[in-house]
């Protein structure tokens, strides 16, 4: 695919985040949704412009200027996400001062002097559009709205990916990745870089418009969640077992490490979550889960592989070859040898964006920025235990309708409990902005629906007979 036919597309997107706007605050949500998880379609102009960044701020200009605050949504419930906010940009202003940006030889200054504007940009479009999201989904039937088309989104990443693997086996046109910003994606081999080696056999890792592997594996923690509520609600019927099904292989072919890691996150506090309900709603979920692990052992012991690997040592490859790759691990490494060297950061952090340049000191100067690549270390690094403290406090009255039952006025909101709390737990496993938002977007409209409900803005007795409603329709399907 041609960079100028690329450019168009990207173009293409941003302005149907402007048609979205004209629809509803809830389509703009959707919308964007949809659009971050496409960073295939990226350009360079003195730093990388993908969909997230730019739909993002499209969204937040236009959900300020078009729409009103929902009924639901406390006044005051978002001065937490406030206060978080601004640390982020008092720590990033004052850091700045000290940061050794001569270590960076880049060709943008945007990666040097302008370094701390940018941050603080890309910090007010996560929160800007986590607010959006949030204001979205409190709004009636939003929630199973946004549900079905994050289902949509999802078979659409799987087909793909499904394609690209078949393509590459059989030589038809691939995609592949891209980093537009180091110039990869520009010829025909580079697709060629989303694979990997195990026994000697190259092996073509999925992906899809997502970017690398990674990024595929990590959003299909959108659609995986939204299916598990479905299981949960017992409105699971064989579209569901299909789709889930499809997800689980696209993300085992993924061979992403951070995104396994990611579900079994996701499954953990899915059985935390399913303690608290009826076993009958979650059966189905656990059957498909191991039919999955089931088709893997048959194929893995009938054969079908090539002779030179097996699933175990598939997987034995993936940690290893994880944990020695110095292209993901190098910048982790680094950053934990600074915040060694500097006891202070670990407390208050080095502002956003900061460490990057104390990692191109550490290797005597560099022409990319390195950030770590995991986002617990990312954000230690950046806005330390304070600011990570103040995230997770944003985020307190949202996270608590999962941890607490009696916390939550419906289930509804725990539904945006769970998944909110997932996105936040892959965020912290593989960092990336988009699914911030997300995360902090789920869990405030969690937050706001269930204190709207307490305080009589919404009909709590109301709200349970339609929920109650629903299974009963489910149950005589």
């Amino acid at each position: 695919m041609s960079e100028q036919l690329i450019t168009i597309i990207f173009f293409a997107i941003c302005f149907g985040q402007v048609w979205a706007l004209t629809r509803s605050r809830l389509t703009a949500v959707i919308y964007y949704i949809c659009a971050a998880t496409l960073p295939y379609f990226s350009f360079w102009m003195f730093v990388s412009w993908d969909p997230a960044r730019v739909c993002g701020s499209i969204l937040v200009l236009g959900g300020w200027a078009l729409y009103r605050r929902p009924e639901g949504v406390p006044q005051a419930g978002s001065y937490r996400l406030w206060i978080f906010f601004g640390y982020v940009v008092l720590l990033t202003l004052a850091g700045a001062m000290f940061w050794p940006v001569e270590a960076m030889s880049g060709r943008s200054a945007a990666y040097g002097s302008l370094r701390p504007y940018v941050q603080i940009f890309n910090w007010l479009v996560i929160v800007g559009v986590a607010w959006q999201i949030a204001q979205a989904l409190c709004t009636k039937g939003a929630f199973k709205i946004a549900r079905r088309w994050l289902i949509v989104l999802g078979m659409l990443h799987c087909t793909v990916a499904i394609y690209q693997v078949v393509a590459f086996e059989t030589d038809l046109p691939i995609t592949g990745i891209r980093r537009v910003a180091v110039d990869v994606g520009l010829n025909a081999d580079d697709p060629h870089l989303a694979m990997t080696t195990i026994g000697e056999l190259p092996l073509y890792r999925a992906t899809s418009f997502a970017g690398e592997p990674r990024g595929l594996a990590s959003a299909s923690m959108l659609w995986i969640t939204a299916l598990f509520t479905l299981y949960v609600q017992g409105r699971a019927n064989r579209r569901t077992h299909m789709a889930l099904l499809l997800s689980l292989l696209v993300l085992v072919l993924t061979l992403s490490t951070s995104g396994w890691g990611g579900f079994f996150c996701c499954l953990a506090l899915m059985l935390y979550f399913a303690s608290s309900h009826r076993k009958s709603r979650w059966l189905g979920a656990f059957v498909v889960l191991l039919l999955f692990l089931g088709i893997l052992m048959a194929v893995d012991s009938t054969g079908l592989l090539p002779e030179q690997i097996s699933l175990s040592s598939i997987f034995e490859n993936r940690w290893t070859e994880r944990v020695d790759d110095p292209l993901t691990d190098m910048p982790v490494k680094e950053t934990l040898k600074v915040l060694s060297a500097y006891p202070q950061f670990v407390l208050f952090g080095t502002g956003a964006g900061g460490m990057s340049f104390y990692i191109a000191e550490n290797l005597g100067g560099r022409e990319v920025i390195l950030a770590a690549t995991v986002g617990w270390v990312c954000i230690l690094g950046d806005l330390g235990l304070a600011g990570i403290l103040l995230m997770i406090t944003a985020m307190w009255g949202g996270i608590r309708n999962l941890l607490f039952r009696w916390a939550a006025s419906d289930d509804v909101s725990r539904y945006m409990a769970f998944m909110g709390c997932v996105f936040l737990c892959q965020y912290m496993i593989s960092a990336g902005s988009w699914m911030l938002s997300c995360a902090f977007g789920f869990l405030l409209a969690s937050q706001f629906r269930s204190e709207a409900m307490a305080r009589g803005k919404i009909n709590i007795s109301e709200a349970l007979q339609a929920s109650a409603g629903e299974e009963q329709r489910a149950s005589s399907c």
